[in-house]
């Protein structure tokens, strides 16, 4: 299997962990947390992980882009672990923050892949991705429809051991980069006139 299936493969478990930020606030209300509360909550979060995102996410153009990614989706697997454990007001917003860290880390995946595909194939491997990552999607949301599905703690479980074993894959089956500046061969062209 080639590099960029395999990167294919292991991002189609990052679109099962999307619904973590749907079945949050929804467990959160099923368990005395306001959607009013969980909005305001998620709009804190999200204005703390704008300022991690250009602190922490630019760290990674110094270091290898694979840790950057390793480690994002690990801390992400921490939040639905904490759910998993316990509901509150405090609890979620842990989780919420632990689950930020994704997006904070998300420019080593950017780093990542103009490290390792050449220019003229991204654009396949971006719409592949997407395709995959939307199928999975739907796998999973036309039964939550149809069942009236309210998430319980064991989804948290499992999305947990999801992000672990993304990390896992990403350090196992993925080439290694040394820095975030590295850049494929082909993504640059030459200014000299002949």
């Amino acid at each position: 299997m080639r590099a960029y299936q395999r990167y294919i493969a292991i991002n189609s478990v990052g679109a099962y962990l999307y619904y973590f930020f749907i079945f949050a606030p929804l467990y959160a209300s099923q368990n005395g947390i306001t959607l009013e509360a969980a909005g305001w909550i998620f709009s804190g979060v999200y204005a703390l992980q704008a300022v991690l995102t250009y602190t922490l996410g630019r760290l990674f153009e110094r270091f290898s882009p694979n840790w950057g990614v390793i480690i994002g989706r690990a801390i992400f697997g921490l939040g639905p672990l904490v759910l998993f454990f316990r509901i509150d007001t405090v609890s979620f917003i842990t989780a919420m923050i632990l689950a930020s860290f994704f997006d904070v880390f998300f420019p080593s995946f950017v780093l990542f892949e103009r490290a390792i595909f050449p220019p003229q194939k991204r654009e396949f491997i971006y719409r592949t991705i997407i395709f995959v990552s939307e199928s999975v999607k739907m796998c999973f949301l036309v039964p939550i429809v149809a069942f009236h599905f309210r998430p319980s703690r064991s989804l948290f479980l499992t999305q947990f051991l999801a992000a672990i074993s993304f990390s896992l894959a990403f350090y196992l089956f993925l080439p290694k980069i040394s820095t975030g500046s590295e850049v494929h061969g082909g993504s640059f062209t030459s200014n000299k006139r002949n």
